[in-house]
């Protein structure tokens, strides 16, 4: 399971899409918007997932990390 904050710009995004291409599992982190990037909506739940985190607060950061086994 890969993390890319910040999945919703341009290049978290493309990141996001070359490494669901390649058959990796990734989570996306959003800060305030819980919205599905349009691109990946059709793997989320098997290949992308969501969580929301402020990188500025290590407890959530470390609670994604950890729910999602990255």
């Amino acid at each position: 399971m890969i993390l890319i904050v910040g999945g919703m710009g341009f290049i978290g995004m493309n990141t996001a899409l070359r490494l669901v291409e390649v058959g990796e599992k990734i989570v996306v982190g959003q800060h305030n918007a819980h919205r599905i990037p349009g691109p990946l909506e059709d793997e989320v739940g098997r290949q992308v997932f969501t969580a929301r985190m402020d990188v500025a607060n290590a407890y959530e950061v470390f609670d994604v990390v950890r729910r999602h086994q990255v």
